[in-house]
This record gives structure tokens, C-alpha cells and sequence, in this order.
């Protein structure tokens, strides 16, 4: 079984607990919207439809990789980003990533899957592949985001995920470097699993993660895939930063 489908560390007793406790305090204290604090249906807890409606959209989603930054040689082809960055997708993203809201995946990720439906480049896609977590950092967090919403995505697109990445070096948070720094924080820190010896059939995959800043940890994933066969790779993220 894949690490990453269950949550270490909880005992049977306390999974048998949140059974119960959380939908209790649901109907005590219904989840409000995270941005306009409105209350949010329970099938998109954290955000309702207006605000998930009204947040802004790229204009032009899919772009060449070279146009995501200057000086970097990438070995993905494309970057697909749906949503501008503002402080409403920061407070989103940051609940989504760091305090245990997993479950803000479920609207995001059927946004994203629903514009990329209308991509005619991005049909062309064969399978998903998530960008991949450190064991001790998703013990750390007990969910991987990139996972997540890879799930919610390929639910509204069809496509199916695979994980032949594992990450090999826990280095720090991407967040605490400038620029240059993480260009070179992620070097060699990923490798393909042994079950995947190859991936050479998948000719178009579409590489997931939350944000894509400086492109350098999609990157480095895409260096493994292109070494593994993998032709065309299309960077998929909620936003570009």
C-alpha cells in the first residue's frame, strides 16, 4: 500500500473518534467560507461558490516553460496555471498546504480540472504524476497536497494518477530560500521508484503541484521523467507565483 494514502501516527481509537467528532461539530458549527467567512456547503467545505467563482483566472493559463522564468532550462515543455496569484489563492494555498485543510483540494481541484478540460493542449495529456513528498515531512503533515489535488483533478478530467517519484533528500521548505537558493535546494533530491523502471508509455504526462515559483521542484521531477522516457511533460499548478 502507497504511504501516502493513510496518515501515520493516529491510532485506531483516535480515527474511530474523528468518525464521530467531526461530523458532529459540523452540525454544532457548520464550516464557514475561509474568505468571506458565509457558510460553505458541506460538499465544498472552506469555500463557498461565490468565492470560489470570483477568483481570478490567468488570462492565458498554458504558457511555454521558458516564459515562466529567465535563465532556467526546463524539462517540461509547459506550465499550466489557472488562478493569478493575490491574497485570496495565498490564504487559500497556505491553509490548503500547512494547516490541515486537505479538503479545500476538492473545489480547487475540480476548477482546475474543468479548465483544463477546455484546453485542447492539455487533452492531449496521458496520466497524472504528483509531485512526491518526503517521508519525514509527510509525516510531518500527514497528507501530500500535490497528491490531493492530482486525485480531485483527474476525477474531473478522467485521467488517471500514477506516483513513480519518490523524494530521496529532506531539504527545507522552498519557501524559506530566495531565488537562487532554490534553483539549487532541490538538486538530485528525486529519484524513480524501482517499480517504475520505466514509464516510457506515458508519452504526455501532466506533472502536479500547488505553486510553481522559480519551476525549480517541478523541474527537478521533470529531469527524472524525461530520463524515464517520458517525451512531452506539462506542468500543472494552481497558481504561478
Amino acid at each position: 500500500m502507497n504511504s501516502q494514502n493513510t496518515q501515520p501516527g493516529r491510532s485506531t481509537l483516535e480515527r474511530a473518534a474523528g468518525f464521530f467528532l467531526f461530523p458532529l461539530l459540523d452540525f454544532l458549527y457548520p464550516p464557514h467560507c475561509l474568505l468571506c467567512y458565509n457558510s460553505a456547503p458541506s460538499k465544498t467545505p472552506l469555500l463557498c461558490n461565490d468565492c470560489l467563482h470570483i477568483l481570478p483566472h490567468t488570462a492565458v493559463p498554458l504558457i511555454p516553460a521558458q516564459q515562466c522564468s529567465s535563465g532556467i532550462k526546463y524539462s517540461f515543455q509547459y506550465s499550466f496555471a489557472p488562478f493569478e496569484y493575490d491574497e485570496h489563492l495565498q490564504k487559500l494555498i497556505h491553509n490548503f498546504k500547512y494547516r490541515n485543510m486537505h479538503s479545500l483540494s476538492k473545489p480547487l481541484g475540480r476548477m482546475v480540472g474543468e479548465i483544463l478540460n477546455k484546453n485542447s493542449h492539455c487533452k492531449n495529456i496521458d496520466v497524472l504524476v504528483p509531485v512526491p513528498l518526503h517521508p519525514t515531512r509527510y509525516r510531518e503533515r500527514g497528507y501530500n497536497q500535490s497528491l490531493c489535488l492530482s486525485r480531485e483533478i483527474g476525477r474531473h478530467t478522467d485521467l488517471p494518477i500514477i506516483s513513480p517519484l519518490k523524494r530521496i533528500r529532506y531539504t527545507k521548505k522552498q519557501a524559506t530560500y530566495n531565488r537562487e537558493q532554490r534553483l539549487t535546494n532541490l538538486k538530485n533530491a528525486f529519484a524513480l521508484k524501482r517499480s517504475f523502471a520505466s514509464v516510457i508509455e506515458y508519452k504526455h504526462v501532466g506533472l502536479v503541484d500547488d505553486v510553481l515559483t522559480t519551476g525549480s521542484t517541478m523541474n527537478e521531477c521533470a529531469k527524472i521523467l524525461k530520463k524515464a522516457g517520458v517525451k512531452s511533460i506539462t506542468a500543472i499548478s494552481l497558481v504561478r507565483a
